[in-house]
């Protein structure tokens, strides 16, 4: 089989998101403070900044982005604590800024996670257990939803797979005591992944209400395997999709070396609030590496206009509850215009191995590409970048023999696909 290649020359223009964790935005805070963030960057992350009342506490330069925070060495009162992230392509985001209480009259009592220990795998059952240490200072419990104290366990989108009070001995944790709490979770048919395992109680000290907030990082594998890996380079998240078809581009693999399926479906509404409309367009069997599909949006079901959830899911070839999920938000939208075009050559159109052909391709306007040479209608090679032209060459040889042309799926400015293919190469033995 001829070898693959995949190059990729955007510049990378999107800056990093921080959200804090721990503590929330007006919350009371004493002694020594755990500063938990949350950083996301779409390549990666080079530093987050961490300031308290203007004062830089720490520069963080890997996850997780946490450090403690002696809070007795500011007066008590109102802070504003700041984080900023830089990702390695120097783009900054946006300040996430919180002010805290400090209140050391008195200091809430020590939460930690005893169980799951941190870096041991465990499987979809399993135990969650919290000790809560008296520092001297009384305390009684304020309890949410009925319960002192809750263990969560969240995906790694950040959305709730389970949440369960802990008990001690079936009973809630008393007031100002040490305690040792409990609760069994069962994930159910969830995937091997890393979770977010989330402690959380409300606690009064000297009239003054604290959170306590423990997290840890759980990682949840029931079997050796591991879902298959899938990207999708074509479409987009907010990409106008200007009716006729959907052309996709992806990449999935498998350790296994198969991939059962490919899924896609429309999802009305948005991947943050779907609605009970739910498409199933395509469910592609065996596709392995890189791949293209063409996806009716006029035909049955008829895909009106408005804004969908697009998701993409590689279903494992070993076991069809593993599954990779990608899903962004796109807009169908028939009106949406001018849709951009390309014009596709080759030269020679016929080659005698071995041999050269170039192609090249030209756009109505700057856009962003990713063009898939075929051999007898499988995909061989990719390239993705940006620009209104698009030129290269490829050498061939005895193992070359067949009928060779290029697609390419792009976007405008304005984010409305296009689409075009072309350029036939016949490669011929002497």
């Amino acid at each position: 089989m001829a070898s693959r290649s995949f190059t990729v020359n955007n510049p990378d223009l999107v800056k990093p998101t921080v959200t804090w964790l721990d503590p929330l935005d007006n919350q009371n805070v004493a002694g020594s403070t755990t500063l938990r963030l949350r950083v996301l960057d779409n390549q990666a992350v080079q530093e987050v900044r961490v300031f308290a009342g203007g004062t830089l506490l720490s520069v963080l330069s890997q996850a997780p982005y946490e450090l403690v925070w002696d809070s007795t060495t500011v007066a008590d009162g109102p802070v504003v604590l700041k984080a900023v992230a830089t990702d390695t392509a120097g783009n900054s985001s946006n300040p996430a800024e919180i002010t805290v209480n400090v209140r050391n009259q008195g200091v809430p009592p020590l939460l930690s996670i005893l169980l799951p220990q941190a870096d041991v795998a465990v499987g979809v059952q399993f135990t969650a257990r919290a000790s809560v240490t008296r520092q001297q200072t009384s305390f009684t419990w304020q309890p949410t939803s009925g319960n002192n104290l809750w263990a969560r366990v969240y995906d790694y989108r950040g959305r709730l797979v389970q949440q369960d009070p802990l008990l001690v001995n079936g009973a809630q944790p008393s007031d100002n005591a040490d305690s040792v709490a409990e609760a069994v979770f069962d994930l159910g048919n969830v995937p091997n992944d890393t979770y977010r395992l989330v402690v959380e109680g409300f606690v009064v000290v000297n009239g003054a209400p604290f959170r306590l907030y423990q997290e840890r990082m759980v990682e949840v594998k029931t079997n050796s395997n591991l879902p298959p890996a899938l990207v999708i380079y074509q479409p987009r998240d907010g990409t106008i999709l200007p009716g006729g078809f959907l052309y996709l581009v992806g990449d999935v693999t498998d350790d296994s070396g198969r991939v059962h399926a490919v899924e896609v479906r429309l999802i009305g509404g948005t991947c943050q609030n779907p609605s009970q409309e739910n498409y199933l367009l395509r469910y592609e069997a065996g596709p392995y590496g890189l791949f293209f599909m063409t996806i009716p949006l006029d035909a049955y079901p008829f895909i009106a206009n408005g804004g969908y959830c697009l998701r993409v899911v590689g279903v494992d070839a070993a076991d069809r509850t593993l599954r990779n999920i990608q899903e962004f938000n796109v807009t169908v939208d028939r009106g949406a215009g001018p849709v951009p075009t390309a014009t596709i050559s080759a030269s020679p159109s016929t080659i005698v191995v071995p041999g050269t052909a170039s192609w090249t391709v030209s756009f109505s306007s700057a856009v962003r590409y990713t063009a898939l040479l075929r051999k007898d209608g499988k995909v061989v090679e990719g390239r993705s970048g940006s620009g209104a032209s698009l030129s290269f060459s490829r050498a061939f040889s005895d193992q070359d023999v067949g009928a060779w042309d290029l697609v390419v799926v792009f976007e405008d400015g304005t984010g409305i696909q296009g689409f075009a293919s072309g350029g036939p190469v016949a490669v011929t033995r002497p």
